[in-house]
Formats: C-alpha cells, sequence, structure tokens
C-alpha cells in the first residue's frame, strides 16, 4: 500500500511538472524594425549646406532621414544606442574621431533605392572613428582615417580591397604599391543579387 502511494505521489509530481512546463508561454519575438514604427530620437537633414551638429547625447536610438544630396556632420556627441542612416541618393551621415559611443552601438542603413548599378550615387556613412555597420539596403561606408571597417559583420582593411579608381572614374584592380586616401565598401541590390564592393581612393 506504502509502494502504490508513493508511486501515485511520483505520478501526480510529474503530471503537475509537465502541465507547468507545457503552460508556459513562448517567449515574444519583437517584430521586425521598420521605419514607421521606430521608436526613438530623429533627425531630418534639410537640402542645402551640411548639418552639423556638435556636443549632443543620444541615449535613445537615433533615425537619422536625410534627402538627396544633404549631408549631416556629428562632433562631439555621445551615442548611447543604435543608429539607424535613412538616406537617400548621395546624402552623407559623417561621424568624427571625437564622438564617444557605447560598446553596443552599430549603424543600420535604411534607403528606398530597389535597385542599383555601379554608377548609383549610393548614401555615404563616412568613419572617422570605427563603427560597426549594416547595410540592409544599399549604401557605401567610407574610412577616412581609420584601419579597419566592419560591415555586415565582415572586417574590411585597406590591403584587402579588390578595386580602385582610375582618374576617369573607371574601376581598375587595386595596387598595393599605390598611395590610397580612404577605403570603402560599397554593398547595392543589382537584378536581385546583393553586390559587395570593396575599394580605395
Amino acid at each position: 500500500m506504502k509502494r502504490i502511494f508513493t508511486l501515485l505521489l511520483s505520478l501526480c509530481m510529474l503530471l503537475s511538472l509537465f502541465t507547468l512546463v507545457s503552460c508556459e508561454k513562448p517567449k515574444e519575438v519583437d517584430p521586425e524594425l521598420t521605419l514607421a514604427n521606430f521608436v526613438g530620437q530623429v533627425i531630418d537633414v534639410p537640402a542645402g549646406d551640411p548639418l552639423v551638429i556638435t556636443g549632443e547625447t543620444y541615449d535613445q536610438p537615433l533615425l537619422i532621414n536625410a534627402v538627396e544630396g544633404s549631408t549631416v556632420q556629428f562632433s562631439g556627441c555621445t551615442f548611447g544606442q543604435k543608429i539607424y542612416f535613412n538616406g537617400t541618393s548621395g546624402s552623407a551621415a559623417i561621424f568624427n574621431a571625437d564622438n564617444t559611443i557605447a560598446e553596443n552601438v552599430s549603424i543600420t542603413m535604411f534607403n528606398e533605392i530597389k535597385e542599383a548599378t555601379i554608377d548609383t550615387t549610393l548614401p555615404r556613412v563616412i568613419l572617422l572613428m570605427p563603427i560597426p555597420c549594416v547595410a540592409e539596403y544599399q549604401g557605401t561606408v567610407i574610412a577616412s582615417g581609420i584601419s579597419e571597417l566592419n560591415v555586415d559583420g565582415v572586417t574590411y582593411k585597406m590591403e584587402t580591397c579588390e578595386h580602385s579608381f582610375d582618374a576617369e572614374g573607371n574601376l581598375i584592380p587595386f595596387d598595393p604599391n599605390a598611395s590610397y586616401g580612404i577605403f570603402a565598401v560599397a554593398t547595392w541590390w543589382e537584378n536581385g543579387e546583393k553586390v559587395i564592393l570593396s575599394f580605395a581612393e
């Protein structure tokens, strides 16, 4: 009798444990971030003279909306959360070397350009300090005065560039003996495929 009681008690405990485990709610997945559901600070960059922002602190995610040909430059600013750059054709966001960047900060490039070619003037992020970048659509990440770029989780260095441009703007092979001032990684979608181009100038 004692043995049956112990067995029943063990069975009840096992069933209650199963009930607790099976009733646990699955973890909710965060909805995909889009420009429409963005929550944080927003900067709208107008056309015309470059917008220079100095000494500001951004403790929320930051969205930069830049119209065609516009430029925003950050100097002496502090970034505590991720940065999102919604740049149109020919726009640029420049991050000077004197900014302070938290460890978890990265820059994600958004835009409405669906298809491009090597001749398309893409939005540009110009880095004078290392900040990881994600190019979900199209964009060019340019390094000036820093030794490497992290784009889409891949590290690029000047010496690993594949291409450069001649004086007429034609794409030519990278020359390891040449003197270059900057290097860059451009990504775009062309005919449904993602293109990655690393080059120095």
